[in-house]
């Protein structure tokens, strides 16, 4: 019973298999059935619409075996952002890199953590800068670093900033 239940089942694929690759192949074209749809137009180089028909077929009506299909790229909705890219920032301009390059005349710092290690270098994070001992910024030096603040010094200055601190250079 259970033999002849998968012959069946053996035999329906095939069938449907069969049914199947005649249909594809009648539909692209291959055969000179044509595409099942009536009589097909062609436009040849010229612009001018025809009916086409394959040689040797008498009155057989088949479609082209290459039809372009013009597809026309829709308008993006808004901006598009692509995860994948980053974005850069602008180019900078001569009047930018003049003020980067110029320190402020007082500089604040801005400690936002100090990570202290007795087995590796400790740092600092001032004005969102990872700095170590001996760094520099805005014409500062890092002179040293322990656990709850660091001890920055400029020209004959030197001063402790604590962290979580914003400060000046004293005078």
């Amino acid at each position: 019973m259970a033999e002849q239940q998968q012959t069946k089942k053996v035999v329906l694929i095939i069938v449907l298999g069969a049914v199947l690759a005649a249909v594809l192949v009648i539909r692209s074209g291959l055969l000179p059935f044509g595409s099942g749809k009536g009589s097909s137009t062609a436009t040849s180089k010229d612009g001018k619409a025809g009916k086409s028909s394959t040689p040797g077929a008498k009155g057989t009506p088949a479609t082209p075996l290459s039809a372009q299909v013009q597809w026309k790229k829709p308008d993006p909705i808004g901006p598009v952002n692509d995860p994948m890219r980053m974005e850069l920032p602008p180019e900078p301009t001569q009047k930018t890199t003049e003020t980067a390059q110029k320190p402020p005349e007082e500089p604040e710092y801005r400690v936002a953590g100090i990570v202290f290690s007795t087995e590796q270098p400790s740092s600092v994070i001032i004005d969102g800068r990872i700095l170590h001992e001996g760094d520099t910024i805005h014409d500062t030096i890092v002179v040293k670093i322990s656990e709850s603040f660091a001890v920055l010094r400029r020209g004959d200055k030197t001063w402790i900033i604590k962290a979580g601190q914003t400060n000046k250079e004293p005078e």
